[in-house]
């Protein structure tokens, strides 16, 4: 005796074979063996096209199987080697599962990471009880700012993106996507510093395209020039450019695509006011994070005083020259006359 399954796959039929080889006869169901000799003959026919479409059936079952398997393989290959650190986070907090990129940041192996609570990770624990108390609110994190610590002990800036996974109305776990944002972090903050460096300047510092368009102007140069940085961006450089001067910003231009810095070059610039003012600059061309020449800084110094002592020097030195030359000329008439 055997089953006759409404369903079979490979294994049963596998089975079926073996169960048959081990016996010298096998007898079919009673359907077969009371049916009338043309009538048994349409019935094996019906069984043999059932028996091919079942094993096609069961190939393309087994295929798929396949498949899926690899793909399963392939995603868990995926995830475990992504750059971006991904975790898994029960309701209660807890972290169960973590990705290589994830621990590197936690700064902690597997052993050390899995069964703990997501805050011993955050700077701020408080960061962390909120962040869940989102998600379990049916809320998603997106681009969330906050600060790791690490086992190692050390702080790392990141921005998650985090949601929750539910089932049958339940939290089941969280899904955390971390991206380290360190690097990031002291470049802006970096920037800041600089920025505020620049607009803390004694000295007047503009940029420029390589067009000779304003990029930016900070207080100094409000201060020298008579134009607000609203008044100033957007415009040609040569708002400043006295109109005699202007082939020579033309050459100042050239020379910044090729590369080549201007240092403390004397010249002459106008206000706003239209009063001519003697500067001393300083240019260097901007180069983006590829290296290319994008823009140029100027770094411009006031030195219509200087300009102005020495002009005042020189007139004193020739005013003492004519002075000893009128001696001299008067020492000689006298020697003449006596």
């Amino acid at each position: 005796a055997y089953p006759m399954p409404k369903g079979v796959d490979a294994a049963d039929l596998r089975n079926f074979d073996r169960i048959c080889a081990q016996h010298s006869r096998v007898i079919p169901t009673e359907s077969y063996i009371n049916s009338a000799p043309e009538a048994r003959l349409k019935l094996v026919a019906q069984l043999q096209q059932k028996a091919r479409a079942l094993e096609w059936e069961v190939q393309r079952r087994t295929m798929v199987e396949r498949a899926l398997a690899d793909r399963d393989r392939e995603l868990s290959d995926f995830l475990e080697n992504a750059l971006e650190g991904l975790l898994k986070v029960g309701p209660d907090g807890t972290v169960f599962w973590v990705n290589g990129a994830g621990l590197e940041l936690l700064g902690s192996s597997e052993a050390h990471c899995i069964g703990r609570s997501i805050e011993d990770f955050h700077l701020d624990p408080g960061d962390a009880r909120e962040s869940l108390r989102r998600l379990l609110a049916g809320e998603t994190l997106r681009n969330h700012a906050t600060v790791l610590r690490g086992m190692d002990g050390a702080a790392r800036h990141v921005r998650i993106a985090a949601n929750a996974h539910w089932d049958a109305g339940k939290l089941t776990h969280s899904r955390w996507f971390v991206r380290d944002d360190t690097h990031e972090q002291l470049a802006e903050n970096a920037r800041a510093h600089l920025a505020a460096i620049v607009e803390s300047s004694d000295d007047a510092i503009v940029s420029k395209t390589l067009e000779g368009i304003i990029r930016s102007w900070n207080r100094a140069a409000e201060r020298l020039f008579g134009y607000t940085a609203e008044e100033a961006v957007g415009q040609p450089i040569t708002l400043i450019v006295p109109p005699e001067r202007v082939q020579e910003e033309e050459e100042i231009l050239t020379k910044l695509r090729n590369g080549e810095g201007i240092d403390h070059f004397e010249t002459v610039r106008v206000a706003k006011s239209g009063r001519r003012i003697d500067v001393a600059l300083t240019i260097s061309p901007i180069r983006n994070a590829n290296g290319f020449i994008i823009g140029a800084s100027k770094v411009a110094r006031d030195i219509s005083e200087r300009k102005a002592a020495d002009r005042a020097q020189r007139r004193t030195i020739g005013e003492l020259k004519r002075a000893e030359e009128a001696l001299r000329e008067a020492d000689r008439r006298k020697d003449e006359f006596l």
